[in-house]
């Protein structure tokens, strides 16, 4: 099944200018036309119902998972921006200081 998630944009006021007022919060360009909320609120359920479903399989799960939320799953897409576009021999260094 495609996912086509519909959505009407805001409309600026007369003192704004559009670009300023589409792009003027970090990450509104991104949510709008990349993941939006409603996509993001999809895969999350999706995620947390795979793993209610299969945490018996997987003891570690069943005392250490918290559900899955939209900014949680911004923060792992950002990640995984960043990790992109800086590259580092390995993995280990992007958690060190």
């Amino acid at each position: 099944m495609l996912f086509a998630p519909t959505f009407s944009l805001p409309q600026p006021s007369s003192s704004t200018s559009l670009s300023r007022f589409f792009f003027s919060t970090k990450g509104t360009f991104f949510k709008l036309f990349f993941f939006t909320m409603e996509l993001v609120q999809q895969l999350c359920n999706f995620t947390n119902e795979y793993t209610e479903a299969t945490k018996q399989l997987r003891s570690f799960l069943a005392k250490n998972w918290n559900k899955l939320t939209p900014d949680e799953f911004y923060v792992f897409i950002g990640l995984l921006m960043y990790f992109s576009i800086v590259k580092l021999p390995r993995l280990e260094l992007y958690w060190s200081t």
